[in-house]
């Protein structure tokens, strides 16, 4: 079988697994919430029902079980050691705030604290958001065992705090990624398996449904990855550029949610988001000599990635002529040629075969210049 034959092979499969996606998006989308009128996609509607399945005073008359649970599932997908005897009659309270901060979520015990922020309609970071949740919350001499950072796809996340200790027990988790350590599978489908309460389990599978409906496309992520594991290992890219101009699209907005799956610490940048409907993911919040500055990376197509790194100044010159000091300072101005937007610098990965290992290159080259500018920053 030629390489050609084998591709129209596996291409035909890549259709048939898409098409029982929008199957199962239609199937996930007849739910009660999903066809109200009711604004599902707020982040209080969420963080509205998460609490009251953790709040062992809820309706839903488990008492802690939904809560044991959800510390079960921390513990077990998340490496937390969190003693569940410090919740036993815990305090699970909605936007728990002072003067300058409101935690979506927070479950008290006895001398310990978890925070959920969520982020499931994509909400922007505020400046030093995680760092004021954990000091409001050890200021009142409660111990934080875990921060969670809680989006819809599992693919932005968090921001590192500036404090170590707050660093060391964030964790960014997906609602639904179709993995096991999603919200969904890890917690609230093992929620189903511990109640008897009909009423209960009728609101649990109908709000799981939502979630699912609200994320179908990570059963399309899911689907794209399976297929470039296959295809994007080889050297047949010339055969990938017959693809679809939407499927192409697909694909290069699969490779950049993943890439950006990949950079677990963009400090000394504090925010990052793609920037729809481009498949671009930018980073921002980093300032060098009173210079704010962007770094983004994109998959212009199948054939090249472009990491950019400027300023964003009103003074193209002054952007330009800084960011080469910057480079120059961190020893990779070589790595770098002038970007086209004037601003800055821009690096270009041209792809001749493997999709693959050109995504593993950028990847640590990204790594690799963050982990530098950290240095100057320090």
């Amino acid at each position: 079988m030629s390489i050609q034959q084998w591709f129209e092979q596996r291409y035909q499969q890549f259709k048939e697994a898409q098409k029982l996606v929008r199957t199962s998006a239609e199937q996930a989308s007849f739910n009660i919430f999903a066809l109200s009128s009711i604004n599902v996609e707020k982040e209080n509607f969420h963080s509205d029902i998460i609490s009251v399945l953790l709040n062992p005073n809820g309706l839903h008359k488990g008492s802690s079980t939904f809560l044991h649970v959800f510390i079960d599932y921390l513990c077990k997908h998340y490496q937390f050691n969190i003693n569940k005897a410090n919740y036993e009659h815990a305090t699970v309270h909605r936007e728990f705030s002072d003067i300058a901060s409101r935690i979506d979520i927070c479950i008290e015990g006895k001398g310990h604290a978890i925070i959920i922020e969520n982020k499931m309609n994509n909400a922007p970071d505020a400046e030093m958001q995680i760092e004021r949740y954990y000091e409001l919350i050890t200021k009142r001499n409660l111990e934080v065992d875990a921060i969670i950072y809680l989006t819809l796809d599992g693919i932005k996340q968090a921001p590192t705090p500036t404090i170590p200790a707050a660093a060391s027990i964030l964790k960014s988790i997906g609602a639904y990624t179709d993995q096991s350590n999603d919200l969904v599978q890890g917690w609230l489908n093992q929620c189903l398996e511990h109640t008897n309460e009909f009423n209960t389990k009728s609101f649990i599978n109908e709000y799981t449904k939502l979630v699912k409906a609200l994320n179908i496309n990570a059963h399309e992520r899911r689907v794209i990855q399976d297929f470039l594991k296959d295809v994007g290992k080889v050297e047949i890219l010339p055969v990938l550029i017959q693809l679809s101009d939407n499927e192409k699209k697909a694909i290069n907005t699969y490779r950049i949610q993943f890439i950006a799956s990949q950079i677990q610490n963009y400090l000394p940048f504090t925010k990052g988001n793609q920037y729809p409907p481009y498949p671009t993911w930018f980073f921002e919040g980093y300032t060098f000599n009173a210079i704010r500055f962007q770094l983004s990376v994109t998959t212009e197509s199948l054939t090249s990635v472009k990491v950019d790194l400027f300023g964003m100044a009103n003074n193209q010159e002054k952007n330009r002529t800084t960011t080469h000091e910057l480079l120059n300072n961190i020893k990779m101005l070589s790595a770098f040629q002038e970007g086209s937007n004037k601003n800055g610098y821009e690096k270009i990965f041209q792809t001749t075969h493997n999709l693959l290992a050109t995504d593993a290159e950028v990847i640590q080259f990204i790594n690799n210049l963050l982990q530098a500018l950290r240095g100057v920053t320090a």
